[in-house]
């Protein structure tokens, strides 16, 4: 069974954690935010997309989707990391902070 491991649980990670795991990949969200990950992990989701919280819930149901703020519970050897993080614009300039630091997690 293929592993994901999506980096970032907001509006993109989210969905492509919840599509990724309705193919049946195991997947695993990671995120920093304990609040928002808490939310996820009782299968009420926060981003307002219609339908996404009932595959939410059948994907935590059935094991393929699960969430964690905690770096080592990324599974070794997942077929793909996907990092989905904000990447503001600042003052004209491209601000990849956040990739740098998902990047070092």
């Amino acid at each position: 069974m293929q592993r994901v491991v999506i980096v970032g649980c907001g509006s993109v990670g989210l969905a492509v954690a919840a599509a990724f795991a309705t193919t049946g990949m195991t997947v695993l969200g990671y995120d920093t935010d304990g609040d928002r990950l808490a939310r996820l992990s009782a299968g009420r989701e926060a981003i307002g997309e219609p339908d996404l919280a009932a595959v939410i819930a059948a994907a935590l149901a059935d094991g393929t989707l699960r969430f964690s703020d905690e770096i080592l519970a990324l599974p070794a050897g997942s077929s793909a990391y996907l990092l989905a993080v904000p990447t503001p614009w600042l003052a004209r300039c491209f601000a990849n902070r956040m990739i740098r630091g998902a990047r070092r997690a």
